[in-house]
């Protein structure tokens, strides 16, 4: 559990230090949101990867601990990143400036549907870029939490399975 536990925290220290590190490069607005659906893709693969550590672990609870602990922090980084390109391709894209951690703010106020109001998205483009989260948000979580849990249900079936000697 300890192992497990710090390898979550290792990840997460490393997705976060990597989006405050790694520059943000002038992709436009069409990057922005190439961004987005590349970032989607890399988190679909690593869900697929993270089932079948899950189906194959021997605490399958704690590698879907660990799972989950990619997957969120990655979610928000894909669009908080994204929404950066954005801001610096387009200035008048959001209510106000964002830098990193406005970026990263407005990320989670969007992701928890809290939503304060203080930054919004202006142009039609940000807006996309917005309803692409919020719609990956529900789908992402919902669907990779879901499928984790579940890979926990095969993995004690399999083991049920090999203690009874069943195929």
């Amino acid at each position: 559990m300890v192992v497990a536990s710090l390898r979550s925290v290792v990840t997460i220290v490393a997705l976060f230090t990597a989006y405050y590190v790694v520059p943000v490069d002038d992709l436009g607005r069409e990057g922005a949101l190439l961004r987005i659906v590349a970032g989607c893709a890399v988190i679909v693969g690593i869900v697929v990867f993270e089932l079948r550590r899950i189906i194959d672990a021997t605490y399958p609870m704690l590698r879907t601990v660990e799972g989950v602990s990619v997957v969120l922090p990655l979610i928000l980084i894909v669009f908080a990143g994204s929404y950066l390109v954005l801001a610096d391709a387009d200035s008048d894209a959001f209510s106000e400036p964002l830098d990193h951690t406005a970026s990263l703010y407005f990320t989670v106020t969007t992701a928890t549907t809290v939503g304060f109001g203080d930054i919004t998205p202006v142009t039609d483009t940000a807006r996309v870029a917005v309803m692409l989260q919020m719609v990956s948000n529900v789908f992402l979580l919902g669907v990779a939490i879901r499928l984790m849990l579940q890979g926990v249900k095969v993995n004690q079936m399999n083991k049920a399975a090999q203690r009874t000697g069943a195929p």
